[in-house]
């Protein structure tokens, strides 16, 4: 099995860590396009990667594919480098980031709109194997972009670029995500981001309320796809990442 990793490099050279971003549940690396170019623009080597069996990875089926299996794929190409990595990852792939970091080998983790932090896993959950598509859960890959739900804050060319990201996903990693997945401290600094122009995540039960993250950044006006793609948002909100990456010694 290959993993598809998009690697872009800052013309002059750099001292700050490398940069690696996790794609949420049933989408692919396009979703980090605006966050890549900007962070590379500003001097950070950045590898986007595609999870086993999304986007230009390897297709396989995902029918046995579990939460661990995604955590072995980013520590793959972690383990490719020569400096520890910052972790940047969105929806699954937050959760995915943070399992992660909890590890150990990272300098720094992003968090957005993760799944919110368990004190104990729900075993009455049954894992069952199997794949599921889009549609399913209400996306429409061919049909009128403006349609797709969950997407109030986008404009139709952001609304198309979320379309063109959507793919299959494993039912198991949602009902594992659904039992909790305990993480009791993460080694490195966290930084938790969370959408608040809709209900997708609840912000109450945080990773920053619960100490792991050491700080919060809560977006009222984007959606959970808006703080991937609405470029009236990223800008600012990759001002504030910045920011905190400097503040923990990332940035230098």
């Amino acid at each position: 099995m290959f993993l598809s990793v998009s690697t872009c490099l800052p013309m002059a050279s750099s001292e700050k860590p490398p940069i690696i971003f996790v794609h949420g549940a049933g989408t692919t690396s396009g979703v980090w396009a605006y966050w890549q170019r900007r962070l590379t623009a500003e001097g950070w080597p950045t590898y986007n990667m595609d999870l086993r069996g999304h986007g230009y990875s390897e297709a396989i089926d995902l029918t046995h594919t579990g939460m661990w299996d995604y955590v072995e794929d980013v520590n793959a190409v972690a383990r490719q480098l020569s400096v520890k990595p910052i972790l940047i990852g969105w929806s699954m792939g937050g959760h995915v980031a943070i399992l992660a970091a909890s590890l150990g080998g990272y300098s720094a983790c992003v968090t957005l709109d993760p799944d919110p932090p368990v004190s104990h896993s729900d075993d009455s959950i049954e894992l069952v194997p199997g794949e599921y598509m889009p549609e399913e859960i209400g996306y429409d890959l061919m049909g009128n972009p403006d349609a797709l739900p969950g997407m109030p804050d986008l404009t139709t060319e952001e609304r198309f670029l979320a379309q063109q990201c959507l793919t299959k996903e494993s039912r198991l990693v949602g009902q594992e995500r659904r039992r909790g997945i305990l993480v009791k401290a993460v080694p490195c600094p966290v930084l938790e981001i969370v959408g608040g122009y809709n209900d997708y995540y609840p912000t109450e039960t945080s990773y920053y309320s619960t100490g792991i993250a050491d700080r919060q950044i809560y977006v009222q006006e984007a959606s959970h796809w808006g703080l991937m793609l609405n470029k009236r948002i990223v800008p600012w909100l990759l001002n504030e990442v910045v920011g905190w990456l400097d503040t923990k010694g990332c940035g230098a």
